[in-house]
């Protein structure tokens, strides 16, 4: 597996006869809408199968499982193009084999909205062990409210041998740790059929009060009762050492696009950080896929055609592990500055997981790039349990 910035004058076949691969499984593990439409400085993620088989006329997906002894899921995490189709053209190249992934086990969280479009749902569902069900919302542990489909995607889920994880936004002053909040969180939890809540309030604390950690050990032990695991959510610039109240954590980053730090003096010193005081076998650290610009979000795999759009080069910082181009959103509009994680700052995440022994990663499933996702197949060891660990 390597990482390929592309440089002026290359094309897809260009940078596949370089590499011995094929244009096709560049184009399929980058998710490339136009192959004629490369940003100079666009990173590429390239990963050389080790074994691959052409597709013949008549081949099926299940001839091809029951030739080669590969199950479906394995089939679709090497060849995400597969997902959603029916038929094999003559011709398709099927990846089979990869090289052995260099870390162990590791384990994937996909935060999930009702706003997700279904084909984005689907191309990542081989690649979770965990699926966030984002939405619900409390006062107190009552009237809770659970978006519209849920019992759909719990279904899913567990059809996947995924597990679920319902998010309960409570709109209340915070967790308390009176009978009335316990009976009325733990039941209004049993009654989704989720057997993980991931409980977030979003106040701020600077530390982990003693009167904090109890309210919150005495709702993990009230949702254990009911046979439900309690997870949380953290800043990880302001970590409170949640995770011994709970099953797992989840914890986010914002980055500082301005006057940014080295990754080194940045990311990699706040989890080396929290390394050091934590128990990192419960914690999920976030891959970031979205970047805020002039208010609006925008997708990080959409970056090459916005930068190739816009006739800008994009430009990397080795330090940062960041990247930017010059973005005019429509023809009369002023330039804008965007500036986001690329390739190599999502590797150096995946290899602090592995060097610091976090549980794994957590994304936004309807954003996430399937390089992402594919990086994180070749590096990591398919999990041979999907039992959250207490």
């Amino acid at each position: 597996m390597k990482i390929h910035t592309v440089k002026k004058g290359e094309t897809i076949f260009s940078i596949a006869e370089k590499y011995t691969t094929s244009p096709e499984k560049i184009i399929e593990y980058n998710s490339i809408r136009n192959p004629n439409k490369l940003a100079v400085g666009n990173k590429l993620l390239i990963v050389i199968p080790t074994k691959t088989y052409t597709a013949k006329y008549g081949d099926t997906l299940e001839k091809i499982q029951n030739r080669f002894s590969v199950s479906l899921g394995d089939l679709y995490k090497k060849n995400p193009s597969l997902i959603g189709k029916n038929k094999l053209y003559p011709g398709q190249i099927i990846t089979l084999k990869l090289d052995t992934p260099p870390y162990p086990m590791a384990f994937t969280n996909g935060y999930y909205t009702k706003e997700c479009p279904k084909e984005k749902l689907m191309e990542t569902l081989p690649y979770l062990n965990y699926i966030t069900v984002c939405g619900a919302h409390t006062d107190c542990g009552t009237n809770l409210k659970i978006p519209i489909g849920t019992d759909k995607i719990l279904k899913l889920a567990r059809e996947n041998d995924i597990i679920p994880i319902l998010r309960i936004y409570d709109e209340s002053d915070g967790c308390c740790s009176d009978e009335k909040y316990l009976n009325n969180i733990s039941l209004a939890a049993k009654s989704t059929g989720f057997d993980h809540i991931m409980l977030t309030t979003y106040r701020h604390k600077d530390k982990m009060s003693d009167e904090y950690y109890e309210k919150y050990k005495a709702l993990r032990d009230a949702l254990r009762a009911q046979h439900i695991e309690l997870f949380l959510e953290h800043d990880a610039n302001n970590y409170l050492n949640g995770e011994k109240l709970c099953t797992g954590t989840v914890l986010h980053q914002k980055s500082h696009m301005e006057n940014q730090l080295s990754f080194a003096d940045e990311e990699e010193r706040i989890f080396n950080e929290i390394a050091e005081n934590s128990d990192t076998s419960k914690l999920f650290l976030e891959l970031p896929s979205q970047v805020n610009v002039d208010g609006k979000c925008l997708d990080i795999s959409e970056f090459n055609d916005l930068a190739f759009s816009s006739q800008s080069e994009i430009f990397s910082n080795d330090e940062t592990l960041m990247s930017s181009f010059m973005y005019r959103p429509t023809q009369n509009s002023p330039h804008g500055n965007v500036t986001f994680e690329n390739l190599d700052n999502i590797k150096a995440r995946l290899d602090l997981v592995d060097r610091l022994g976090y549980m794994g990663v957590c994304f936004d499933i309807a954003s996430v790039p399937v390089n992402y996702l594919v990086m994180f197949h070749c590096l990591f060891t398919n999990p041979c349990y999907k039992i959250m660990p207490r």
